[in-house]
């Protein structure tokens, strides 16, 4: 039986056992779905390719994990990993972009954010009115804990980035919540 007519199921067990003409069958049949969830993920053009090679190894691993006594479809199954691996290389951009805090203690903080990921992200996210207001009522370590904090960061990755203790961010985001709490 010619590889194109075997179903995604039986290329892929043929793949586990090693052979690699199988695996090549199945990467090129998904290589449009890896493309398409790529093409989801690109803030810009720029970002394409590393994008891209993020999607094909999430389907590298969904050929070399795939357990069919989960009865699931292979290809829901490579969906979620080839998406999965997008998520995951995405949030690993957003953590290393990098946040330059104004001379005068970061009031201006929303404004002097460089994001590598996304141009003006922040400025279509947070209107003007919620900068300023934040600006005003929050100090500097407040507003950048309660910024990393809303992006995911732990505690402890927030107190690295900020050179301080997790104790630190812990009290900033509590003295943030209370003065939000009462405007």
């Amino acid at each position: 039986m010619e590889k194109n007519n075997l179903s995604d199921n039986e290329l892929q067990k043929r793949a586990m056992s090693g052979d690699s003409r199988s695996k090549e069958q199945l990467i090129r049949r998904y290589l449009p779905l890896a493309n398409w969830h790529v093409r989801h993920f690109v803030a810009n053009d720029s970002q394409y390719d590393d994008f891209r090679q993020e999607a094909l190894l999430g389907l590298v691993r969904a050929i070399d994990t795939f357990k069919p006594q989960f009865k699931v479809q292979f290809s829901t199954y490579a969906t979620t990993c080839i998406t999965n691996a997008l998520i995951t290389h995405k949030r690993k951009l957003q953590r290393t972009q990098e946040f330059v805090v104004s001379e005068n203690g970061g009031d201006d903080f929303f404004e002097n954010v460089v994001d590598s990921t996304q141009p003006n992200f922040l400025e279509s996210l947070y209107a003007s009115e919620l900068r300023e207001a934040l600006a005003q009522k929050l100090s500097s370590l407040e507003l950048q804990s309660l910024f990393y904090h809303a992006e995911g960061y732990s505690y402890k990755e927030i107190a690295s980035l900020l050179e301080v203790s997790a104790k630190q961010v812990a009290n900033a985001l509590s003295r943030a919540h209370n003065k939000l709490k009462k405007s």
